[in-house]
């Protein structure tokens, strides 16, 4: 990703080396399309069901 100017990297110097990752402006860009696919995974997911109320719907629709 930083190859490619999704995101920058800076390393602080020291005996403690550590690199620290940010958008950069290209990578800002994209916010919007992550989120909407965010928002769409939480539509498909919807609210989980339990073994039991997964059963009682199998049944349920078997008496049909």
């Amino acid at each position: 990703m930083e190859r490619i100017g999704l995101v920058v990297r800076d390393v602080r110097p020291g005996c403690n080396r550590r690199a620290s990752y940010s958008l950069s402006p290209l990578g800002e860009t994209l916010r919007p399309l992550v989120g909407a696919m965010y928002e769409w995974g939480l539509l498909c997911a919807g609210p989980r069901r339990s073994s039991q109320e997964r059963m009682q719907a199998r049944s349920g629709a078997q008496r049909l």
